[in-house]
């Protein structure tokens, strides 16, 4: 078997074992597997202000996120709250069904994630640019100066040649267009794509 078949045979097993998963759960539970997919980490703050509810639940709704073997833990800073990743086949996955089923309730949640994101920075500002100018993309108010954000970290990271840092930026606004396209933004995507085009010419 090729390689695209092998990767083809193992998305098609992760995207069957994510439904089965998600039929079996309570709708608070998918809520909260939506939830963390949405922003590229996740930990306990940024999950409550994504979810937006007053109800006591998110704690435990993010311990019982941890078990599954899609959310994976990360290292963490000195006192910070612990913090996850859904792996990638399953957070676009979820991503994909957030947008299919409400996808102005989604970009609400990116707006929420962007909020959250400029009153606790994270304390690497290489790792900074990247969420907000991410989620900043899906917030009708919020697109140009993400876009401009965009343009402004690229030629910092350009004139000081931190490439890891670039490709981060523009990692997030490749997967932007990709939800953007799903949300129907044509006009949107075609403007971000002739930026990261023209970035990459740069490069």
């Amino acid at each position: 078997m090729s390689t695209d078949s092998n990767s083809r045979a193992t998305q098609d097993e992760s995207a069957a074992l994510l439904a089965e998963v998600l039929a079996d759960s309570h709708p608070l539970m998918v809520e909260a597997f939506c939830i963390a997919a949405l922003p590229h980490r996740f930990d306990l703050s940024l999950f409550s202000a994504i979810r937006a509810h007053e109800d006591g639940r998110d704690a435990g709704l993010v311990e019982r996120l941890r078990p599954y073997s899609f959310v994976i833990p990360l290292a963490r800073y000195a006192e910070a709250e612990p913090a996850f990743v859904i792996r990638s086949r399953e957070r676009h996955a979820l991503n994909r069904r957030w947008i299919e089923q409400d996808g102005a309730m989604y970009c609400a949640a990116h707006a929420r994630a962007l909020a959250s994101w400029k009153a606790r920075p994270d304390p690497n500002p290489f790792a900074q640019a990247p969420h907000v100018v991410y989620h900043g993309l899906f917030v009708e108010a919020e697109f140009d100066a993400a876009v401009s954000l965009l343009i402004g970290q690229f030629r910092i990271y350009r004139n000081e040649r931190q490439f890891a840092a670039i490709e981060r930026l523009l990692a997030a606004g490749r997967e932007a267009q990709t939800y953007l396209s799903l949300l129907g933004r044509e006009g949107r995507v075609r403007q971000l794509g002739d930026l990261l085009g023209y970035f990459e010419l740069r490069l």
